[in-house]
């Protein structure tokens, strides 16, 4: 019970800080910055594109459904027709894989 507590708290952590991330970019204020920060914020946002092209299908979907179109891990968990906790882990594992494709674009290994 209480490797199962510490799971469930360990995974609240990780969702607080990758909204805290995403709220930090998609701030209202990061949108009126000066010239230098609002290139960046662009050179981020295209790295995460092309970031995502790197990914497989299921991936780019799962992370589709959850991040832009904003459904549940119960909503995905029904269209895809597998357990939650299989999404949580896809959806886990494709946020690592896509956070290592930014890096790579970011420093110039992997072109468009």
């Amino acid at each position: 019970m209480h490797l199962c507590y510490r799971r469930w708290r360990k995974r609240k952590r990780m969702v607080v800080l990758e909204m805290e991330k995403l709220e930090e970019l998609l701030a209202p204020e990061s949108l009126s910055q000066p010239q230098g920060q609002e290139t960046e914020r662009a050179r981020k946002m295209e790295a995460l594109e092309k970031g995502k092209q790197g990914l497989g299908k299921p991936c780019r979907d799962l992370i589709g459904l959850r991040d832009e179109k904003g459904k549940s891990y119960a909503d995905i968990s029904e269209v895809l027709r597998v357990p939650m906790g299989t999404v949580m882990s896809r959806l886990a594992r494709c946020r690592e894989t896509l956070r290592e494709l930014v890096q790579r674009v970011i420093s110039g290994e992997m072109n468009g």
